[in-house]
């Protein structure tokens, strides 16, 4: 049953290691509400400049991966995160989360 609730936004959030071997990652996003068929995101993340330079010092990475997410329905929702990686066992990620935040106006 749809109920109303107000926006929110998902952000994930990153903490990498000095052996994280690349300078970015792809990540694809699971979402799905009660009920409902799942949604699917894809993204690309970039850690480093092209010479291998990482952008934040202290190599936590945070970035708004859904901008507008309505929870309309009542009930357990499923999330998750797949990333694409060049090999097996992705070893350099010290940290990872999901933050679901209000939509600012």
């Amino acid at each position: 049953m749809p109920t109303i609730q107000p926006c929110r936004k998902v952000e994930l959030q990153i903490e990498l290691e000095e052996t994280y071997p690349w300078r970015n990652m792809y990540v694809l996003f699971f979402f799905q509400p009660p009920n409902q068929p799942p949604t699917k995101a894809r993204f690309h993340l970039v850690f480093a400049d092209s010479l291998g330079y990482w952008y934040k010092k202290n190599r936590r990475f945070s970035q708004i991966i859904i901008p507008q997410l309505a929870l309309s329905y009542t009930g357990v929702y499923r999330v998750g995160l797949l990333p694409y990686i060049r090999q097996d066992t992705l070893i350099g990620i010290r940290r990872l989360r999901l933050y679901l935040l209000p939509c600012t106006e």
